[in-house]
């Protein structure tokens, strides 16, 4: 919940833009606002799903955009910010795929490995795979649960998710050499 958030000991901006668009990340409040450190996480998405016959060329544009030009745009404001690190919201379809979400497993592809390319030029940056949030977010909707239930997969409930997020933002894993974590109750 964002006011559960928003009241903890950090202070927390969200923008609702279209990332994708370079004006709306020049122009956002964040670049414009100084602070002693700053964690930005990229969570754009979209969802178009197609099999790959019926799959559109504005359909892949509109799935990979938010994920490919938005994470670069994301970037190019960190870097006129005191930036502590860089966090990219992915998806599990990035590792396991899912079927009709070809355009959207290879966007978020594309921002594991952008992450990846950041950590290895020394940036303190990550990418989080998560599995379909409970409840909430994209996956969210009629007979989802069951859907998973059959793959063997349970939804990332938020308790849950804060709490991955926060172990993750803390660093009170054992960081692998990967930057890219999954995230999904199997």
């Amino acid at each position: 919940d964002a006011s559960e958030i928003s009241n903890s000991a950090c202070e927390v901006f969200f923008m609702k833009e279209n990332i994708a668009c370079q004006d709306n990340v020049s122009n956002a409040f964040l670049v414009h606002h100084t602070a002693n450190e700053w964690s930005i996480i990229h969570g754009a998405g979209v969802l178009s799903d197609a099999t790959v016959r019926y799959q559109r060329y504005d359909q892949v544009t509109n799935v990979f955009s938010p994920k490919h030009r938005g994470v670069q745009n994301a970037s190019n404001a960190c870097s006129l910010l005191a930036t502590h690190s860089e966090i990219g919201f992915s998806s599990i379809a990035a590792l396991l795929g899912s079927a009709g979400q070809i355009a959207y497993s290879a966007a978020n592809a594309y921002l594991d490995s952008y992450m990846t390319s950041l950590s290895n030029h020394g940036k303190s940056a990550f990418s989080i795979q998560w599995g379909a949030w409970g409840n909430i977010g994209m996956a969210k909707g009629a007979g989802m649960t069951q859907r998973l239930t059959r793959l063997g997969m349970t939804p990332v409930y938020p308790i849950d998710g804060i709490f991955a997020l926060e172990l993750l933002l803390q660093q009170q894993l054992v960081i692998p050499k990967s930057p890219v974590f999954a995230v999904a109750p199997v």
